[in-house]
Parts: structure tokens; sequence; C-alpha cells
């Protein structure tokens, strides 16, 4: 992927997650996650109750890596199977793995519960 094509695909998946995002869902959470997709430069966000910000100018505390955009929409989304993304190597975290559950609810995702 050229560097024009990667910063157009980027600023997409940024939108859309953006776009996604909802606010009072994160249990409290403040946390900060760089999401690292395929080769695209990680976009690093904060999640919270007042909503998810995209700030690559912040330390994270996580790092979850995806295969690819469209998996990364599909997880985040609540559309995908996280686990079975995991055990096919196409989701994989680095740091707090606990930090998933504010993360996917602040996407909308509802395919995954909170811990008890």
């Amino acid at each position: 992927m050229t560097g024009d094509n990667a910063a157009q695909t980027r600023a997409r998946l940024r939108d859309a997650l953006a776009a996604r995002s909802r606010a009072g869902v994160a249990g409290g959470c403040d946390v900060r996650v760089a999401l690292a997709i395929g080769d695209l430069a990680p976009l690093v966000c904060s999640v919270s109750d007042a909503g998810v910000r995209f700030d690559d100018s912040l330390t994270a505390e996580a790092t979850f890596r995806f295969d690819c955009p469209e998996t990364a929409l599909a997880l985040l989304g609540g559309d995908g199977d996280l686990f079975a993304a995991f055990m096919a190597g196409k989701f994989r975290a680095d740091g707090h793995l606990t930090l998933t559950f504010p993360l996917m609810a602040a996407f909308g995702g509802a395919a995954m519960a909170a811990p008890p």
C-alpha cells in the first residue's frame, strides 16, 4: 500500500470508528489504546464515558492488533467473534486484555459482555 493509500485508509477507518463510538458505556474506565491494523500506523484513542477521542500524541496503555481494517471494524462493532479471531491470529492484544471490554462497548460491540 502506498503512503497516500495508507493515509486515506487510516483516515477512513478512524472516521468509521468515530462514527460508531458511543459515550457513557465505558463503565467508568478512562483508557488509552493503540489500534494497530495491518500495515497502517496505529490509531491511538482515549476511551472514557465521555466517548472516544482519537489523538496520536497519547501514550497507549495497551495495543490491540488486527490483521486488516475489515477485521477491526467487524470486531470493534460487535459483528465478529473476538475469540475466533484471536485463535485464527487475526486479533491479539499487547498489554491489558481487560481493556478490551470498555473498548468494545465504546464502539458499539455487543458480541462480548463485560467480565463480572
